[in-house]
């Protein structure tokens, strides 16, 4: 796990990303849909049998699960998709087209997920 310099602070935007990341390496990643359960069923991602979650799952559920984190603080969704779309190499309208492309690991979304938070 990277680990962020004590001097280096994070946006709130970042901070949401950066607990996106989280999510995906506590929980498990996936593809073709919002989360998954155990026994690989699709739900959606507030979804509390929800056991992976997809790149754009673990941003909803970042921003829903941060007491700290009001969706008008951290500015459009748009916003975040920008910056993890930048990160991933891909356009916002295609996250999860870049999520789900075969051969995708859970580590290259972590990555992209914390390059996006600020992390270089």
């Amino acid at each position: 796990m990277s680990v962020i310099a004590p001097e280096k602070q994070l946006t709130k935007q970042g901070q949401v990303l950066e607990r996106a990341a989280r999510i995906i390496e506590e929980y498990g990643w996936t593809q073709w849909c919002f989360a998954r359960d155990d026994e690989g069923r699709e739900l959606s991602w507030d979804d509390e049998r929800a056991t992976s979650f997809c790149a754009l799952g673990a941003l909803n559920k970042a921003i829903s699960d941060g007491p700290e984190f009001e969706f008008t603080d951290v500015g459009s969704g748009r916003g975040l998709w920008e910056r993890l779309a930048a990160a991933a190499g891909t356009y916002p309208e295609l996250i999860s087209v870049w999520n789900d492309q075969p051969g995708r690991r859970k580590e290259q979304v972590v990555a992209a997920l914390r390059e996006a938070a600020g992390y270089a």
